[in-house]
């Protein structure tokens, strides 16, 4: 278990040297893209996004999962450069709560954001680029994260900074919302963190218009 002793910046290191990140990192490397006359939608982000089945969710379209598990926005700013190859027409982006679980503030995690949305809007000028708000945890289930107030401040700031980058913001978070409880409602999850089946039905729901407009 790692120590409580560690920053920060040394919390994050461990997560990037974790196997299945440079195994999956280096099989998206790889890959490479499929010329088609259908739309080209990215999937980007953490855990959330790996575990999406978005090729079965979406057939319509051509879709490309470049999600990794434990991935932080820092990480994904540092990926987009193989992701800019595959030239897609639409990008999902979902990044964020790996963030917290490294002990980063929300003050932190705008900061990163901040690096990564320039980066989006300097190299991917024929994207269309989707910003979904970091889903709603169930307190005390995912290490370091004891509530959504964190969460709920970094999703503010990228409503009201997306349009600024001509992005589109989705507001996922209300969707997956108990308002009782101010956390993530128990049947959309299967940990507190990760979505379930139930979850992903609603996900592709909220995303579909966009998909597939």
């Amino acid at each position: 278990m790692t120590s409580l002793k560690l920053s920060s910046l040394e919390e994050e290191q461990n997560h990037f040297v974790d196997h299945r990140y440079l195994i999956k990192g280096s099989i998206y490397k790889t890959m490479q893209k499929v010329e088609t006359n259908k739309t080209t939608v990215v999937f980007a982000g953490d855990s959330i996004t790996e575990f999406g089945n978005w090729e079965e969710f979406f057939r319509e379209v051509v879709t490309y999962n470049r999600g990794i598990c434990g991935d932080t926005v820092k990480g994904l700013t540092k990926r987009l450069d193989d992701i800019k190859t595959l030239e897609p027409n639409k990008m999902f982006v979902l990044i964020g709560v790996n963030d917290f679980s490294v002990r980063f503030n929300a003050d932190e995690v705008i900061a990163n954001y901040q690096v990564l949305l320039q980066k989006l809007k300097d190299d991917f000028t024929h994207t269309t680029i989707y910003i979904q708000s970091i889903l709603p945890v169930i307190g005390g289930s995912f290490e370091f994260i004891k509530d959504n107030v964190g969460i709920c401040k970094v999703n503010q700031y990228l409503e009201s900074v997306a349009p600024k980058f001509d992005f589109t913001f989705i507001n996922l978070y209300e969707h997956f919302l108990d308002k009782t409880k101010n956390e993530m409602k128990q049947e959309y999850t299967a940990d507190g963190v990760h979505v379930n089946a139930k979850g992903y039905a609603l996900w592709c729901d909220l995303i579909k218009p966009y998909i597939l407009n």
